[in-house]
């Protein structure tokens, strides 16, 4: 199964790790180790699948907030694509902005429960969430790109609002049924799982 997407365009794919293969995949030579007879390859991944585009960029990364995807959205921009598919991640996930002024997922130790005790608070992580969306809205629409949101109501975003979204699609590949992931692909899905995302992208694209 393949996607068709526009003839000529400048794809750039944007995500968390529902949306990555082996190569964009970031959990390291280990993982890559543990699940070396794997069936699949990158060319069996829903995101390897598209036909008619001119150029494609994956910027999806494993473990990706929000605000990981959206500094995504502004690197595809800076590689000149012009059709560009946002995947959103859980509104759950966030970045702690440490002393030194970057970024980065708070690690799994004492400071993030620390942090987390003192910072988080899910109605503001659903809140930043839905501006990082909105002012990519703005962004794509100021750069003339076209675009399309990916993301469903699981994910924790203000509902019934998220449907309204600018150009939203209430469908993510996180939202597929267990007996359709694997443990042993990059995207958490099987084969029948990655024809299923090419099948529903077909219906909106």
């Amino acid at each position: 199964m393949y996607t068709k997407i526009d003839e000529g365009c400048h794809l750039g794919l944007c995500g968390c790790s529902y949306v990555t293969d082996f190569d964009s995949h970031n959990y390291g030579t280990q993982w890559l180790e543990n699940h070396k007879d794997s069936t699949m390859t990158n060319e069996d991944l829903w995101c390897n699948r598209f036909i008619g585009q001119a150029s494609f960029r994956n910027f999806s990364f494993g473990g990706s907030s929000n605000y990981a995807i959206y500094q995504q959205i502004k690197k595809a921009l800076e590689y000149n694509c012009d059709y560009i598919l946002v995947f959103w991640s859980n509104t759950n996930r966030f970045n702690a902005f440490w002393k030194d002024g970057h970024p980065s997922v708070v690690p799994k130790s004492k400071n993030e429960q620390d942090y987390r005790k003192k910072y988080f608070s899910p109605y503001f992580q659903k809140f930043f969430s839905y501006l990082l969306v909105m002012d990519a809205a703005r962004l794509l629409d100021l750069h003339s790109v076209k675009y399309k949101f990916f993301l469903w109501k699981g994910q924790g975003f203000p509902w019934p609002e998220a449907k309204d979204y600018p150009n939203t699609i209430i469908f993510h590949p996180a939202q597929l049924d267990e007996s359709l992931h694997s443990n042993t692909s990059p995207n958490h899905l099987n084969e029948k799982g990655q024809a299923v995302v090419n099948e529903e992208l077909n219906l909106h694209l």
